[in-house]
């Protein structure tokens, strides 16, 4: 069995790769998340992928294995990767809907998988109760999203557009360099992708079909995992995320 980790932290990887490694009809492969969105065709040759969720310093999305499992989609042969995710984030809503959309199969704690016959287990017999799944329609709806969100492809846009630096949570709308159209065109499409819609039926603008800025950099930064505390040590005023 081909076997792929992904993982930002060395240690991990080198552990679960030596401890496989060692059994006889395991091939293991060690991954960073950069390593892995870069693998490309190689994915085809990969039976399993383990796949650690969340690194911390990433600048923009710190949930780099969300692009891991979409390289992989992207690279499938005949027989598909199976991808087990693995993360502390378990309990998080986002990220557990950003994997749904991507097309991770499993979702695992670290815990879960914290000594060699429980990883095993994991590999050669997933079990079913940790399919990956979007979260129940009341819990997104709390959150302000809906079943047809797609925070990913909200994400991808953001980048493609160059505004990923408009979306410090300690910023308003007012201190960005950004034009009015520009805004109102992120505005639109977080309504479309993300399926926001206005925070209240009474609001200052005059574009009454669209999310206001303040509910957009809400979605942009709990979508992309932001921390409690950001890199510069202020606080994070969205509060902390579950998992």
């Amino acid at each position: 069995m081909r076997v792929a980790i992904v993982d930002d932290d060395l240690w991990v990887r080198h552990g679960r790769a030596a401890a496989l490694g060692e059994l006889h009809g395991y091939a293991v492969v060690e991954l960073s998340p950069r390593e892995a969105m870069d693998y490309g065709s190689s994915w085809t040759k990969v039976d399993v992928a383990l796949v650690d969720a969340h690194d911390a310093t990433e600048p923009f999305d710190r949930f780099p294995g969300v692009r891991v499992v979409e390289a992989i989609r992207a690279h499938e042969a005949q027989s598909p990767t199976l991808v087990i995710v693995i993360s502390g984030h378990f309990g998080n809503a986002f990220l557990r809907l950003r994997m749904a959309e991507a097309g991770a199969d499993y979702f695992y704690r670290h815990q879960d998988v914290k000594d060699l016959d429980l990883l095993l287990a994991a590999i050669n017999s997933p079990d079913p109760a940790r399919r990956v799944r979007p979260p129940e329609p009341a819990v997104l709806a709390k959150l302000g999203l809906g079943p047809r969100s797609r925070p990913n492809a909200a994400l991808h846009f953001l980048e493609d557009e160059g505004l990923v630096d408009a979306f410090d949570g300690r910023r308003s709308q007012k201190t960005l360099a950004l034009s009015r159209r520009s805004i109102m065109r992120v505005r639109r499409e977080m309504a479309r992708l993300a399926g926001l819609s206005p925070v209240s039926p009474v609001s200052a603008s005059r574009h009454l079909d669209v999310p206001e800025w303040r509910a957009v950099v809400d979605f942009v930064n709990r979508a992309r995992g932001m921390e409690r505390r950001g890199t510069s040590g202020h606080t994070d005023p969205l509060g902390p995320l579950s998992g």
